[in-house]
């Protein structure tokens, strides 16, 4: 009889103790959701040098994304709800920064000054990986950006026509 209350309790702990985590986790920023981690919230730093035909890919979308540079660049995504969740991007020492609002899978509408309009998707196609495909029709000019997590790090790869480009992110935060 004592064996059965002492493996009930321990049931009962351990179901307790991962309800706690999961509700940490939400409140963090995390996903509550068992099967879906979101490893790319938080803030993370480009590496300066860690490009790979960056020059090429910024030359063929100028027209499009006047504001994509080879500086230093910080990604800061951040969950505010249940689905809502908001992308804030800071170029170089601060001379020019945005935010992007959005929820996975609808697209949505960035408006920029001396940019043109930018409509957007935000997909996860598994915790570690966010793909955000973007459009701007009056270009003509279509940007998938994947961010791949590997760790402390992102490997984001840009995909525009034939063009590829690669760039290395380090988390700066832990959540």
């Amino acid at each position: 009889m004592l064996r059965e209350i002492f493996v009930i309790a321990a049931v009962c702990f351990v179901g307790a103790h991962a309800a706690v985590g999961r509700a940490h986790m939400k409140n963090q920023g995390g996903s509550s959701d068992e099967n879906v981690a979101h490893m790319w919230l938080g803030k993370w730093e480009s590496e300066q040098g860690s490009e790979e035909n960056f020059d090429q890919l910024l030359d063929a979308i100028k027209e499009a994304f006047p504001y994509y540079t080879n500086k230093k660049i910080i990604h800061d995504f951040v969950r505010k709800s249940d689905d809502d969740y908001v992308h804030k991007v800071k170029i170089g020492q601060g001379e020019d920064q945005y935010q992007v609002s959005f929820k996975l899978n609808e697209e949505g509408t960035l408006h920029k000054a001396g940019a043109p309009e930018v409509k957007f998707v935000y997909k996860e196609t598994s915790g570690n990986k966010l793909v955000v495909q973007q459009r701007v029709a009056s270009k003509n000019i279509v940007l998938e950006e994947i961010y791949n997590v590997q760790g402390d790090k992102i490997m984001k790869e840009y995909v525009s026509g034939d063009i590829r480009a690669k760039r290395i992110y380090r988390r700066m935060n832990h959540l």
